[in-house]
């Protein structure tokens, strides 16, 4: 943890556990990407810079149908796999890469406060706080705003690597969302994410920590309470960001921690519609896709909330 929260706000969510091989937030933090017992539901997947110190006020991208946000750019945000060639050609292995999904949530949220953070990134090169592996370059790997390099089209990877390694709010005493803790990294917690969306979206502001998103946790939490903060939040042309447990989401085959991006939603049909930056190589399961938007049931999102355990920023 960059500051000190309740306990149950202290677990790290992992996102992949790397399915392939190929600064720190706390060392004391546990971790909550161990496989649960679980089953998939039946749900229907659908295709679907600014300068870090630039405080002004920027249009958000317009709103989509009603109860749905625009997705047109999100729906291609897809974390950097865990080895591979960079945007310069240069190839790697790091295993923190597998552990981005909370950096990727972040993303996708932050682009409907700040579009050309995601679209206009300046391109360079990113390196872990501590315990950077030997198979990376020395000074980092290389990330454009978009490129192809896996072969699919990928949006917003070099904010998303300034999200997971340099971001710093100013009560952090260490950048980035993701722990660097140790190799690979644990993850993420939902409290550094609810800070580094909070001082982006406000442009480093004074009352930057409490400018919009706050924390629901899932004591408590009802089916009616979810639907309300999403309807209020997508309504008001902005993201929630969750922690689910994925055996209960459409586009994975096994069970664990993961962050995903809740864009909108469709009480006529009970459903809510989700985006998941973690690819196909990533994610590991025949039904993963590489970007896209994805349905589920309300219902089985709050099952997929609750049983994670801990929460999401609305």
């Amino acid at each position: 943890m960059k500051t000190s929260v309740l306990f149950i706000l202290l677990a790290l969510t992992g996102c992949s556990d790397a399915p392939i091989d190929p600064g720190t937030n706390d060392d004391a933090e546990p971790q909550a990407d161990a496989e649960v017992d679980s089953s998939a539901p039946d749900s229907e997947a659908i295709d679907g810079g600014v300068g870090a110190n630039d405080a002004a006020k920027e249009a958000a991208p317009d709103t989509g149908t009603p109860g749905m946000l625009d997705v047109s750019v999100v729906s291609h945000i897809v974390e950097p796999e865990g080895y591979g060639h960079d945007d310069m050609g240069r190839s790697y292995t790091d295993k923190n890469y597998w552990e981005f999904c909370m950096p990727g949530a972040a993303t996708v949220a932050l682009y409907y406060f700040k579009p050309k953070n995601v679209t206009a990134w300046p391109a360079g090169d990113f390196l872990e706080p501590s315990h950077a592996p030997s198979t990376i370059p020395s000074g980092g790997t290389y990330w454009k705003s978009s490129d192809s390099v896996n072969g699919y089209t990928a949006d917003g990877r070099a904010y998303l690597m300034y999200l997971a390694m340099k971001v710093k709010p100013s009560t952090w005493t260490v950048p980035g969302i993701a722990s660097f803790a140790s190799y690979p990294s644990p993850g993420a917690n939902l409290h550094d994410v609810r800070d580094a969306l909070n001082w982006e979206a406000s442009g480093h502001a004074s009352n930057w920590s409490t400018f919009f998103y706050e924390i629901r946790s899932t004591s408590g939490l009802t089916l009616a309470t979810l639907r309300s903060d999403v309807k209020k939040t997508i309504d008001g042309g902005h993201a929630i960001v969750a922690t689910t447990d994925t055996g209960y989401l459409p586009n994975w085959g096994r069970s664990l921690s993961h962050a995903i991006t809740i864009v909108g939603y469709d009480d006529t049909k009970n459903t809510f519609m989700y985006t998941d930056t973690c690819g196909v190589h990533c994610n590991g399961s025949s039904k993963a896709k590489n970007g896209g938007v994805w349905t589920i049931s309300q219902s089985t999102m709050l099952t997929a909330i609750t049983s994670d355990g801990v929460g999401y920023v609305k």
